[in-house]
């Protein structure tokens, strides 16, 4: 990933300073190219497109408050693969939104009845999915608790392609009873059992059927129909770790430190703001607006001053260059330090994703 902040960093950079656009020919053909490098370094296959009107998750949008009034606090910079927020085991949250089909369940209990599907193709590979919930609202509608003082909602893996859910052809993945007294307004189901198999083998992805069934009353009635009980606005909440961010990784600063002022021309660590309006990705990218990336620049002179934080060989580079100019350039000046941001954004498949980005912020700089 550290790669990818260099090309991203510096992509933008020629962007905002207007380096690739030209006169009256019409934009330089190299800014597709420069944009799909971005886009990479991003970890995406194209420019995100989110239809008109795309809402954004109530929830999601709370979860990345979260993290950033974390982010703000001393020492909030987290490990990696890790957002400040402990409680959320990964680097990656998608929300995503179902495909809504009918399925009949056979169920001689069943009041009302749901089939969806989520496609989890955006999951890759190596990704680890550590915890995946299925969103249920809880109903406010007052009809369907003058109907019944409590319902069961259950949860099954459709295990292959049908119309009928029946016994055989269910697995049930988790049951919750739900009443007008919860203090939540979504009842969560576990269901990372079956994510992941969809994650493994997407073929075996036949969605869900999500069942209600009506507590008996004291005298054993049963509904035999709840159609005010809702089952349209499910969400489909997945945390995953995307191991590959995760290997063979230098330890990262836990807070920015700047370079101490000196001459402007010696190497320090430079503002650098990225406004992803600027590029025209405020459309997709929800949060931030922006953020500061700093950058580094400067010369690396002889003798290396122990605030250059030089390496060895930096230091041998430079000598070697103040003797011989000609024989070998001169040390160059680059970061040392880095820390990640998270990242509110629509996806290529219009479902919401915060992100945890490793080594997108400079917070040092030296002489390498």
């Amino acid at each position: 990933m550290r790669v990818g902040v260099l090309v991203f960093v510096t992509v933008v950079t020629t962007f905002l300073t207007g380096g690739l656009v030209s006169g009256e020919a019409g934009p330089d053909p190299r800014i597709a190219k420069l944009e799909s490098a971005m886009l990479r370094a991003l970890g995406m296959t194209h420019r995100p497109r989110p239809r008109r009107g795309a809402t954004v998750p109530r929830h999601m949008l709370e979860l990345y408050g979260r993290q950033e009034k974390l982010r703000a606090q001393p020492a909030g910079q987290p490990s990696d693969c890790q957002f400040p927020d402990v409680t959320v085991p990964g680097n990656i949250v998608r929300n995503f939104k179902g495909k809504y089909h009918d399925i009949v369940d056979l169920s001689p209990t069943a009041c009302s009845s749901q089939g969806v599907t989520y496609s989890v193709s955006a999951v890759a590979a190596e990704e680890f999915v550590r915890s995946a919930e299925l969103r249920v609202p809880v109903p406010d509608d007052p009809r369907v608790w003058s109907a019944a003082q409590a319902y069961t909602v259950s949860v099954y893996r459709v295990l292959r392609p049908a119309e009928v859910g029946s016994a055989d052809n269910l697995e049930l993945l988790q049951a919750h009873v739900i009443t007008p007294f919860d203090r939540d307004d979504v009842k969560a189901f576990n269901i990372v059992s079956a994510v992941q198999r969809w994650q493994r083998r997407g073929e075996d992805n036949h969605g869900l059927l999500v069942s209600v069934e009506a507590v008996p009353a004291e005298d054993g009635t049963r509904l035999d129909s709840c159609p005010h009980f809702s089952l349209t606005d499910m969400e489909l909440f997945v945390i995953s770790t995307d191991m590959q961010q995760c290997r063979s990784r230098d330890k990262r600063s836990a807070r920015a430190v700047d370079s101490p002022s000196g001459p402007g021309n010696i190497c320090k660590r430079r503002k650098l703001y990225i406004r992803f309006k600027d590029v025209g990705w405020d459309d997709w990218i929800i949060a931030p607006q922006g953020y500061m990336a700093y950058h580094c620049s400067g010369e690396c002179p002889f003798p290396l001053n122990e605030h250059l934080n030089g390496t060895n060989h930096a230091v041998i580079q430079t000598l070697v260059n103040s003797l011989t100019p000609d024989s070998v350039p001169p040390a160059c000046c680059a970061p040392t330090k880095w820390s990640s941001i998270s990242m509110l954004y629509f996806d290529n498949n219009g479902d919401v994703v915060l992100r945890q980005y490793e080594d997108m912020v400079v917070d040092g700089c030296g002489c390498r």
